[in-house]
């Protein structure tokens, strides 16, 4: 592998492996934080944990944008793109698509996963969803402080 190819190859390791786990850790608990039932609810009930990080995916992405250039030409809606042409995918304002999400500003852990699991970056998002899943423990409710035992 060349020094080049190496060097790029550990950008994208620190990209799609921490920093998008990172990010979806704190909207996590951003989202806990904006949404207190949803975590007594998590206590009551482990089963949901997947479900609120596929929600959290979706409502507040890890992964805004993605900017890619086109390969072909291709039509999107009734625009044609013409091959090398620079695009920005938008996910955090398809993760918000009205057609695809019913109320789609709700956190709703419930809803049925969509574009933040069908995304052109789902493998990004599924490496932080794993890590996410590897940390399910951390839904206990808090320790009490040592100075309260």
């Amino acid at each position: 592998m060349s020094p080049e190819a190496l060097l790029g190859f550990c950008v994208l390791v620190l990209f799609a492996g921490n920093e998008t786990t990172t990010n979806l850790l704190g909207n996590l608990l951003l989202c806990f934080d904006e949404h207190p039932e949803v975590v007594e609810r998590l206590r009551q009930n482990r089963v949901l944990v997947s479900g609120a990080i596929e929600e959290a995916l979706r409502y507040s992405s890890p992964v805004k944008t993605l900017p890619r250039v086109t390969t072909t030409e291709t039509v999107l809606g009734d625009q044609r793109i013409g091959p090398d042409q620079f695009i920005v995918v938008w996910l955090g304002s398809a993760n918000r698509d009205e057609a695809e999400f019913p109320d789609p500003d709700r956190f709703d852990m419930e809803r049925e996963p969509g574009y933040g699991s069908q995304s052109p970056d789902a493998h990004t998002q599924a490496n932080a969803r794993l890590c996410a899943e590897a940390k399910r423990g951390c839904y206990t409710k808090p320790r009490k402080p040592s100075s309260q035992l």
